[in-house]
Order: structure tokens, then sequence, then C-alpha cells
């Protein structure tokens, strides 16, 4: 099965407009003109006052590079009180970008103890149903983030298509690593108070066989914080098993339908120079023999 039967997707957190914006946003548009994404899933996305968000600068870049146009999905937060020199109406928050109209959004606040900036989006486009989420950082609030992760599966099972030609697409900034309790609840190696769930992990499945670190202090921006390498974004696939996966037009059992091709990371080699972002982003082929080319 070729790259052109494939969904392309691309996962990234942005660090909102930290460090060299102008110049990381020119490597983003130059990274996605080489990977030509269909679906784009994005964290640390900030907005002004305005309501305009730094996904939407990042889809009129790539509009002005190479048309057609860029749909846009967008869930933002306020900033904690305690956060400090952010402008009055400024938002933090996830996005997905898509080759395709936006058909439907929702959006979920996540819990985590603290006054929260923690969210998982829904868009439907094309069909599809793509996720993307943003989980809390803190090292030591992995209890945290096993509540955030049945959250999240509760939030997907809520707004699937049991329809769809695909299994949903779930991209994030888990911050957890492969072995850690949430992400083995989300690729089905355990479960989380009495649930299972199962997503294909497609750096697991079909990445190069190297750890995957997409925090990685060889990056500059990652480096001024001296923590240890590690994989904390994902590509996450839902269940592609014929007696589990959708029966729905352009999904005919047992084609390979939603299975991940090929995983690789996106941002150790920059094409401007700079780096995308302080997180490495990661970058999948998912199986769709139907799949409809852009707009």
């Amino acid at each position: 099965m070729s790259a052109h039967d494939a969904l392309r997707v691309l996962q990234l957190n942005t660090w909102n407009v930290e460090g060299p914006w102008p110049q990381r946003l020119a490597e983003v548009v130059a990274q996605v003109l080489r990977l030509q994404p269909d679906v784009i899933c994005l964290q640390e996305v900030v907005s002004g006052p305005d309501g305009r968000s730094t996904a939407h600068i990042l889809a009129d870049e790539l509009v002005r590079a190479s048309p057609p146009a860029w749909h846009v999905a967008y869930a933002g937060t306020p900033y904690p009180e305690e956060v400090l020199g952010v402008p009055d109406g400024a938002l933090w928050g996830v996005a997905v970008l898509s080759r395709w109209p936006i058909e439907a959004q929702h959006s979920r606040l996540l819990q985590d103890g603290y006054p929260s900036m923690w969210l998982v989006l829904h868009a439907r486009t094309n069909g599809l149903d793509v996720f993307s989420t943003h989980l809390t950082p803190a090292q030591h609030d992995g209890v945290w983030r096993e509540r955030q992760v049945l959250e999240v599966d509760t939030f997907v099972r809520e707004h699937r298509n049991p329809g769809s030609p695909l299994p949903v697409i779930l991209g994030g900034d888990l911050n957890a690593a492969p072995e850690s309790s949430e992400i083995r609840f989300l690729a089905g190696l355990q479960s989380l108070e009495g649930r299972s769930t199962y997503y294909q992990d497609a750096w697991a499945v079909a990445g190069d066989g190297g750890p995957g670190h997409t925090w990685d202090p060889g990056n500059p921006f990652a480096a001024a914080l001296h923590l240890h390498p590690k994989r904390v974004d994902y590509v996450l696939v839902g269940d592609h098993f014929p007696l589990n996966a959708p029966s729905a037009p352009g999904a005919a059992p047992g084609d390979g339908t939603g299975k991940v091709l090929h995983c690789e990371l996106v941002g150790p080699n920059p094409i401007t120079g700079i780096n995308p972002s302080d997180h490495h982003g990661v970058f999948a082929l998912v199986a769709w023999p139907q799949v409809g080319r852009r707009e």
C-alpha cells in the first residue's frame, strides 16, 4: 500500500509563541510543505483578545505558501490567575487543522486539581473524527494524567461517529512516557479503574525502532530545562481490527483501513536551521485505500 492510499497525520506541540516565533513558524510551514499532512493536531496554541489563534496564523501562512485553504478547529481556556504577564482575554489551548472543512467540533476541560489549562478537542472533518489533547505536565502528577486519559477516552466514545470510514485519530502532548500507566491504558496494555480501551501507538508499531524521544535535550529549545529525554508526544489511532472497525462506505472489512503504516519524528533535522518547537513532532501514515484527496 502506497503513501497515496493513506491519511497523513502530523502532531506538534507548538510551544505557544516562545523563542524566535517567526522563525519557528517558518520551519513549521516548511515541514508541512514537505510532509503534506491531511490533518494536524496542535497543542500550546494561544490566542489574543481578538480570538485569532496561532493555529489560524499557521493556516494563513500555509495558504500563502501553497494553496488551497486549511480549515481550523480551536478550543482555548483562560490562563490561570497566577500566570503573570498574560494579556486580558488571552487563551491557551489545542487545535486541529484539516485540508477538509470542519463539520463539527466539541471540547472539554480536563481536571487536574489546579486551575486547569488542559483540554481535549474533537473535530469532524471529511467524515473523520480527529482529536487533539494536552495533559498535565508535572512528572509527579501521574494520578491526574490517569484521570485525564479516562476523561479523554470517554470524550472520544461520546463524539466519534460509528459510521466513520476510519478509526479515530488522537494526537497529543500527553506528558507521559510509553511505560507509564496512562499510556499503557491507551495502548490497551492495562486497565484503569476497571476500564480498558485500545489505540495504536503509531511510533511503537511503525517507528524506526528507536526510542522516539520527542522531548530531546539535543533540541536547543528543550535543553534549558535540563530534563532527561522522553517520548511524550503521540499519534494514536483507534482499533482497526476488522471485527471492531466500523462498517461504513469506504471501509471494506479486512482491507487494512486504519492500520498505521509509517511513523517518523519531525524536527530533529530542521529544514531552515531552526527547530520548529521545544518538542519534536510526530508524523504518521494511516492506511485508507479510499482516501479522498485534498480539495
